[in-house]
């Protein structure tokens, strides 16, 4: 039995432009090279029969290897279209759409070493969009949950490689409510506390392997310590224990060995007190100030005998200059080591002393590096011996001095 069907005119013309558009366009692209010569960047323009204006179509850019690096379709400027990227050696690395410059739609991301996959979810105007999972290589799930606006919300789950559940987690920025939970390998409990609008509030705690109780507390419901805190020892004994106010120590502050002697004391008000460590003997050896909860002034160490041994000036929680002694000769004590820092780092003259008061060695320091002179010094003597000339930490001459 046989069927015809008839071509309307207007569909016959419709089906002439399409051919006219499909066969008679013409492409052309604009490219960018490495300074091997190698193509780096591919422009690709369309020109089509009914118009002599080029248009932007698509875009592509290559590894310096010549390994395509990505590729995207393009309308007016923008990525729009089919998006796809590749790792150096060639997997696939991403695969999307993109809506007016921005992704949208299902995307997909792959392992750079297995190729496989990694990610996958939605996109919406640029930002993660409800159902998220995350894979290892193996293919087992590593975390899923959801996004909404791009930040995550409700509950997610986190496996390790062998499917063990390892963490179950509400405490977002989005939920004004929620719970974390962590776990140990075997499935006990490792941490415990709940949170408001992602912030910990309200009962804390972590546990050891045994399930006993490490460290408990409470925080408040902006997530600062508040009240008492203690923490213990794998056998339950008392490690330490202090108050808080509003995230700072407040009152009496204790930490004990394993055989319950005191090697930490303090007092605090609102997080300005001083605290004390103590050795096995009982004996002083170290000591250093807080204000408002922030390092403050010099942080002593002793030896054994009482002696300085070491001590680092803080300002603001910020360590400013520290000095290190020799051990005590009879009544009198020497410096081996002095400097300053600044932001952390080794900044400006730095020197360093032998038993005898002698001084060895000299360094200028600029942001934790060597640079400039850095002198040597005869150890019996002091005389000096040779100058070094450092760039960057790096030495780049060397001037023995005159004998």
């Amino acid at each position: 039995m046989f069927h015809c069907h008839f071509v309307t005119p207007r569909l016959l013309i419709a089906l002439v432009i399409l051919l006219f558009t499909t066969h008679c366009s013409q492409e052309s692209s604009v490219q960018e090279s490495f300074i091997n010569g190698k193509v780096k960047k591919e422009k690709v323009y369309r020109k089509n029969f009914f118009s002599s204006q080029k248009k932007w179509v698509k875009t592509r850019e290559y590894h310096i290897s010549s390994q395509l690096k990505y590729e995207a379709e393009i309308k007016n400027g923008q990525y729009h279209g089919q998006y796809t990227s590749w790792w150096y050696k060639g997997k696939i690395k991403a695969q999307g759409n993109y809506s007016k410059g921005k992704k949208e739609g299902h995307w997909k991301f792959f392992h750079q070493k297995s190729g496989a996959l990694y990610k996958e979810g939605k996109y919406h105007h640029d930002k993660m969009e409800g159902p998220w999972t995350l894979y290892w290589p193996s293919g087992n799930k590593q975390s899923q949950g959801e996004y909404k606006g791009g930040k995550k919300r409700a509950s997610w789950n986190h496996w390790d490689e062998v499917r063990n559940l390892m963490l179950t987690s509400s405490c977002f920025a989005s939920n004004p409510e929620g719970i974390y939970k962590s776990y140990y390998y075997h499935g006990k409990r490792k941490e415990l506390y709940t949170c408001r609008w992602g912030n910990k509030s309200g009962l804390y705690t972590l546990f050891h392997p045994n399930e006993l109780a490490w460290e408990k507390g409470e925080y408040d419901s902006i997530g600062l310590k508040q009240g008492l805190w203690e923490k213990h020892f794998i056998d339950g004994k008392l490690k330490s224990k202090e108050t808080y106010e509003s995230g700072l120590r407040h009152g009496s502050s204790k930490t004990w060995d394993k055989k319950g002697s005191i090697i930490q004391s303090g007092e605090f008000i609102k997080g300005t007190g001083t605290l004390k460590s103590f050795n096995h003997k009982g004996k002083l050896s170290g000591k250093e100030s807080f204000k408002e909860g922030k390092k403050e002034g010099p942080k002593w160490t002793f030896y054994p005998q009482g002696y300085p041994r070491s001590k680092m000036l803080f300002k603001n929680d910020t360590l400013i200059s520290s000095t290190l002694w020799h051990p005590a000769l009879g009544k009198k004590q020497l410096i081996s080591r002095e400097g300053h820092f600044k932001k952390g780092k080794r900044q400006g003259l730095w020197k360093w002393y032998n038993k005898k008061g002698l001084l060895i060695e000299s360094a200028h320091y600029k942001n934790g590096m060597r640079e400039g002179e850095s002198k040597h010094f005869d150890v019996n003597t002091g005389k000096l011996l040779r100058t070094q000339i450092y760039e960057k930490g790096m030495p780049k001459k060397a001037i023995l001095a005159p004998k």
